[in-house]
């Protein structure tokens, strides 16, 4: 068997191991004390704990990650990492996060795929420095290597499919098969028993096969635990010798209509010549919406069902059947057509894979069948997602002029331990009659709760195939600044900020809570369930810290995700910790902090202002003589703010800055004189330490 080139990354391990530097080493010697400065000694001050890459995960397909390190303490503030154990490093400013590339040539680099290690250290600034940790990550880009596949019976329209596939990365997941290049299902390895697996159909409607004679091309891919694909070069061509398998009805199928969601859909059977159904024989039609690998593989959250009657035969052949196409999310059918003597006694079937189809959405989308020309049944919960140990109510409807019955039916639910019956007796819950079904949740396995009903040559089921959601939401970091527009007093009003993130059933709302002076935790009104911005006037002179958490539609509840523990402080204009250039006045003002504010109306104009903290905001009066200035960070311009207004107004922050740790920062005020508006003034710093 060929395959694709082979891939240079030596085989690795799936589970890659994150590699901690363990206890933070002591610096190498005292800082010598110098005027201003304290003498630190060593850094055996930083934050505990280790550095991490992507949250310690053991392998990533992008070369761009984020290293996570801990939190400085006693005013530590450089970092340097490296990308080859310490040779090549590359000086940040102190963050808890770094935005980061594993194959950055200036730290070390090699954009090459492999075992990548980070190594951090820190620095006091005084040229001390200190290893924090190191981490390491699988980096895989590269796709598996393919062969080509082979075919078991090249000249039937059904036939098994070989295919040699491998990855000396992460490890392989799964091969796929498409039968139109777009639409794609698991070929192998296969995690649901019932599904077809190494089989393909050329007739499988739902990964693009058709009824139609002639060549087919097949499509096969790779796919590696983290998602690298590698497809086959060019597509097998395959054309068999007949559309029909052995057992098929003897017949060929023609669909006259499109198949869309919500309209009329058509299959006709067209029968051999000559060919007349036996007398005593009849055709039963079945049609499945969603079916069962489709859902569990998809992961969709939906209904499903299925209805399957019997027809007398017209002219001696099964008539061609017309209906409205039921809507569900995956918008993949399988229908097919039995000739039998009997319930159960089949002289001839269509297989699954050769009576699948994919529709289009069309006019109807929503989960509940509204109309149809078949007497049908769905099911909907009273909830989407539901955590472990919660209950479920399920509720059966009827389209399409059927009635709810009242008896005959069976209610059950089954939490396998295996995707495959027989399931275990103690994951399933039986009910016998109802239109109501109150399904206990009891496993983390895949689940469905499902409805069945048999009245004569009928048969009725549907169901509803939950996603469940275990996983806890995540809250970002929080984040408190100075909110700009706010006023400084005797307190100062704080914005805080955050993110949240729920991969399952999604956010349904966050809970803020804050300490004032280490005290009791009081929880803070949001203006809605999903904000993420609230806001709260914090005294001047106290401490305050918040938390956010994140609730789920499932229920689970997520850990705290704290700020860091903030001290309003003001400065006015006349503070030792800022330096005016010439040609800055000042002059006294009602109502400013101080009585005073600093003005020029002269263009290139300069003012600086150090502080140690974690926010900080320019507070200042605007006004129809105000214009421009320069807002820069560190040396590194962040705005430019305009004072100018129709009429004067009182100081309030006008710009504000926040970090995530506490640390030393620098922040310049340039004018820039703009003409006509020439002036600038500033009256204060609020300071959050």
């Amino acid at each position: 068997m060929t395959h694709a080139k082979p891939r240079a990354l030596a085989a690795v391990a799936l589970t890659v191991a994150i590699v901690l530097a363990g206890s933070i080493a002591p610096a190498v010697g005292a800082a010598a004390s110098l005027p201003g400065t304290t003498a630190v000694g060593s850094l055996d001050a930083v934050g505990s704990g280790g550095v991490a890459v992507n949250g310690s995960s053991t392998a990533t397909a992008d070369a761009n990650v984020t290293v996570t390190i801990p939190a400085p303490s006693n005013g530590f503030g450089t970092l340097r990492l490296s990308n080859d154990g310490g040779t090549t490093w590359i000086e940040r400013p102190w963050t808890t996060t770094v935005a980061w590339s594993l194959i950055d040539l200036a730290a070390g680099g090699v954009d090459a795929d492999g075992q990548k290690t980070v190594s951090v250290e820190g620095g006091d600034g005084l040229g001390t420095w200190s290893p924090i940790g190191s981490a390491s990550i699988l980096l895989d880009r590269t796709g598996p290597s393919i062969g080509v596949p082979s075919f078991s019976d090249p000249d039937r329209v059904a036939t098994y499919v070989d295919l040699d596939a491998v990855d000396e990365g992460v490890g392989l997941a799964r091969t796929e098969i498409s039968l139109d290049g777009v639409h794609w299902r698991t070929l192998a390895p296969n995690p649901f028993s019932f599904a077809v697996g190494p089989m393909v159909d050329l007739r499988e409607g739902t990964i693009g096969g058709s009824w139609a004679p002639g060549a087919h091309e097949v499509y096969t891919r790779a796919i590696d635990k983290l998602g690298n694909i590698t497809q086959s070069t060019s597509p097998a061509t395959l054309t068999p010798t007949s559309m029909r398998m052995p057992g098929d009805p003897p017949a060929t199928f023609e669909f006259p209509l499109p198949a869309v969601a919500g309209q009329p859909f058509t299959i006709k059977p067209v029968f051999d010549s000559g060919y007349t159904i036996p007398a005593g024989q009849f055709c039963q039609w079945r049609l499945i919406w969603g079916s069962a690998n489709v859902r569990l593989e998809a992961g969709y959250d939906a209904t499903y069902g299925e209805v399957m009657f019997a027809v007398s035969p017209v002219g001696g052949v099964c008539p061609p059947w017309t209906f409205t196409l039921p809507f569900t999310p995956p918008l993949e059918y399988t229908w097919s057509l039995t000739i039998n003597s009997g319930l159960g006694v089949n002289e001839f079937w269509t297989t699954s894979l050769a009576g699948s189809f994919r529709a289009a959405p069309g006019s109807t989308t929503s989960r509940a069948i509204t109309s149809s020309n078949l007497p049908l049944f769905y099911v909907t919960p009273d909830r989407d997602y539901v955590g472990l140990d919660g209950t479920v109510t399920y509720r059966l409807h009827a389209a399409g002029g059927a009635t709810l019955p009242t008896t005959g039916v069976i209610w059950w639910s089954c939490f396998p331990a295996e995707n495959d019956p027989p399931y275990p007796p103690s994951y399933q819950t039986d009910q016998r009659g109802g239109n109501v079904f109150v399904c206990p949740v009891k496993s983390t396995a895949p689940w469905t709760a499902f409805w069945s009903r048999e009245k004569g040559d009928r048969i009725w089921r549907a169901g509803y195939d939950p996603v469940g959601d275990r996983s806890r939401p995540t809250v970002s970091s929080v984040r408190v600044a100075a909110a700009p527009g706010s006023s400084l007093t005797t307190s100062v009003t704080a914005r805080i900020s955050w993110t949240g993130r729920d991969r399952g059933s999604g956010l349904h709302h966050y809970t803020v809570q804050v300490s004032k002076n280490g005290g009791r935790w009081v929880s803070l009104t949001l203006p809605s369930r999903l904000s993420t911005v609230v806001t709260k006037r914090l005294m001047l002179g106290s401490t305050y810290r918040f938390r956010v958490r994140a609730k789920d539609r499932a229920g689970n509840l997520g850990a705290w995700t704290y700020s860091g523990t903030v001290k309003p402080t003001k400065y006015d204009d006349g503070t030792s910790a800022a330096r005016w250039s010439p040609g800055w006045s000042r002059v006294p003002m009602a109502g400013a902090v101080g009585g005073y504010v600093r003005t020029t109306s002269v263009g290139g104009r300069a003012a600086t202002f150090t502080l140690t903290g974690r926010a900080v905001g320019i507070v200042a009066p605007r006004g129809p003589n105000m214009g421009f200035a320069q807002i820069s960070v560190d040396g590194v311009l962040k705005a430019t703010i305009d004072l100018s207004a129709p009429s004067a107004a009182p100081s309030r922050v006008v710009w504000q800055a926040n970090w995530s740790t506490k640390a030393t920062h620098r922040i310049r005020i340039r004018t820039l004189g703009t003409l006509g508006h020439p002036g600038w003034a500033v009256d204060a710093f609020v300071v959050l330490r």
